[in-house]
């Protein structure tokens, strides 16, 4: 998807954390009425917590991870960039692309304490400038 085709509006930032330890993730994609948010710091290499927030028309609902430093309830999600080098999965100023997992996504409104999961999937945000996502399942 890029932002402003088909309905699309995507914002994203991609900066380098003030200690040099990687980089802060803020980024969103709405098209209609659904939403996905994902915000975190970002390690270069390895793996990551995350705080991610998916918003569906279809079931009428916010499903959220918890937050990178949560204690109990739901858990964040995990971002992963891979230890050894690659040409396509790394993060940089103003680009990700990476593996995205989350297995506890909830709508607190739900009293039944449902859980909800994305699994095998990958994100990737390039030239936030240009705002283009995406996200694929395999």
């Amino acid at each position: 998807m890029v932002d402003r085709q088909n309905g699309a509006s995507i914002r994203c930032k991609i900066s380098p954390l003030v200690n040099g330890s990687g980089f802060r993730l803020d980024a969103s994609i709405k098209l209609g009425d659904d939403q996905l948010s994902i915000t975190g710091d970002i390690a270069s290499l390895g793996t990551s917590r995350v705080q991610v927030s998916v918003t569906t028309q279809e079931t009428k609902s916010t499903l959220t991870s918890g937050t990178p430093s949560a204690t109990g309830g739901a858990e964040p999600c995990m971002v992963s960039i891979p230890d050894s080098p690659s040409e396509t999965l790394g993060v940089s100023a103003g680009k990700i692309w990476a593996s995205l997992t989350c297995t506890d996504l909830r709508d607190y409104r739900d009293t039944s304490e449902s859980v909800c999961g994305i699994s095998d999937s990958y994100i990737f945000f390039d030239n936030c400038e240009n705002l283009v996502f995406l996200v694929q399942n395999f």
